[in-house]
């Protein structure tokens, strides 16, 4: 039911008649005066009650809301209610969201430290062919004689990238050997880890001299249990499998 409108006062001072004094007693004045106000008031709590009533949303109008449906203010509701349930019960990331946007790890990043009992390590062997082109460079070769020009710092560093893998700075998972004899790391000295892929050896090695990185790409951690990640269930029994299911 809609609001009730109310159009006029029933008795207005302008509906008095215009005759000369007397023809209404002073009660009976009073009770006119105070007709006009009373009518107010008992329409003012009527329309309270509407207001109040489980049906009032129904009668309240609302403007047009684009990717909604309804004209009135129940009807806005009952559409907005079902949009965001939809919204929420979407799965399949409506947003876009990306693992960098929330600042944590992809699955691609998270699997090699899943996989217990696998520990990647790498050994690449370069050949110094110029110690110093003159140019802030120095010169290398790899294991399939491909060579190489390198950075040196102004302190005189000589910066190799790795060609195989990546390591971690900042957790000592890189060595360094001169010619299969001198050893080098950041901890007892003469090695600088610059990024995952390059490191440097701040004691400069002369033209000829063979230089071996060895370093740890992962360190799997050894156990009777194993993790499993990706689509596929593995066989089941022995109580030992954990297995990441991935969809």
């Amino acid at each position: 039911m809609p609001f009730t409108k109310m159009n006029e006062f029933k008795n207005l001072i302008a509906k008095l008649p215009d005759v000369p004094n007397g023809t209404m007693t002073s009660a009976e004045l009073k009770k006119y005066w105070d007709s006009s106000p009373e009518e107010l008031r008992a329409h003012y709590n009527k329309l309270v009650d509407e207001l109040q009533a489980s049906t009032a949303s129904m009668n309240i109008g609302a403007a047009e809301i684009e990717g909604l449906d309804g004209s009135n203010l129940q009807e806005i509701l009952t559409s907005l209610k079902a949009f965001i349930d939809a919204h929420k019960n979407d799965k399949k990331n409506p947003h876009g969201v990306t693992a960098a946007q929330l600042d944590v790890y992809t699955k691609q990043e998270l699997a090699p430290f899943l996989q217990g009992g696998e520990t990647f390590i790498k050994e690449e062997v370069f050949i110094i062919t110029s110690s110093n082109n003159g140019d802030g460079t120095f010169t290398y070769t790899d294991k399939n004689q491909i060579s190489h020009n390198g950075t040196l710092t102004d302190e005189g560093y000589q910066i190799f990238t790795l060609l195989e893998g990546k390591y971690k700075v900042g957790e000592n998972r890189i060595d360094a050997y001169i010619d299969d004899v001198l050893r080098r790391s950041v901890a007892s000295g003469g090695l600088a880890e610059i990024s995952p892929t390059e490191v440097a050896l701040t004691i400069p090695e002369g033209t000829g001299r063979e230089i071996t990185f060895k370093y740890f790409g992962r360190i799997g951690i050894a156990g009777e249990h194993n993790l499993v990640v990706g689509p596929d269930k593995p066989p089941v029994g022995d109580g030992k499998t954990v297995w990441f299911k991935v969809d």
